[in-house]
């Protein structure tokens, strides 16, 4: 008689461990924006100094020793190429690892104080049923949807007919709107959180500079 398969299990959406996560790690998607920008790069490490003092915090409610973090932290802090291996690794963790994760309702809940400050409360009360129309959907998978339409429609190769060009505008016209919401509450997050990492950053470096002059 035939084996059975054994059901792939269903993975399980943890929230608790979402949201802990993306409020943990957000300091790191602040320097890789910093970073991003020839302007801005120089204040990255002040949004991997504030992340590494978060993750401290987190270990030592957590009953450990924050030392833990020394290695990875001297590292990360000490050489541009340091700050520029950091912010990838831990900028791509809060993306995918946690914010990706979220379905709409939640994230909707994650940023509720951003929606508030821009729209006022009764407005920001009513963007929930706007939120909630995508519960199904994950930041990630938005994401993904519209990259992948965007990809199929500026392609100059012949790899797509017309047909997948018509789904992904469809795609296009369907998600825009709630994927620009994203992007514009996230930028939010991140003005509030800015001021903070470049303060840290002009502290280093006025360190640094009083030291060796």
């Amino acid at each position: 008689m035939a084996k059975q398969a054994k059901e792939k299990p269903k993975e399980t959406y943890d929230l608790g461990k979402y949201l802990a996560d993306a409020v943990l790690y957000q300091d790191a998607d602040v320097a890789l924006r910093l970073a991003s920008n020839k302007e801005t790069a120089q204040f990255a490490v002040g949004g991997l100094e504030a992340l590494f003092e978060k993750l401290e915090k987190e270990l030592e409610k957590n009953g450990l020793d924050k030392r833990i973090l020394s290695g990875a932290k001297l590292a990360s802090l000490s050489s541009k190429e340091g700050v520029n291996t950091a912010v990838g690794v831990y900028g791509e963790q809060y993306r995918r690892d946690a914010l990706g994760m979220l379905r709409m309702p939640d994230f909707y809940t994650l940023r509720l104080n951003e929606i508030t400050s821009i729209l006022g409360e009764e407005k920001a009360k009513a963007a929930k049923a706007v939120f909630d129309k995508y519960k199904e959907k994950t930041i990630g998978s938005i994401k993904q949807e519209v990259e992948q339409a965007n990809e199929i429609l500026e392609s100059k190769s012949e790899l797509y007919d017309e047909k997948q060009k018509e789904k992904a505008n469809e795609t296009l016209t369907k998600l825009m709107p709630i994927y620009n919401l994203i992007e514009l509450f996230e930028q939010k997050n991140y003005d509030n959180l800015m001021p903070n990492a470049k303060k840290r950053g002009y502290e280093r470096m006025a360190t640094d500079f009083l030291s060796k002059a």
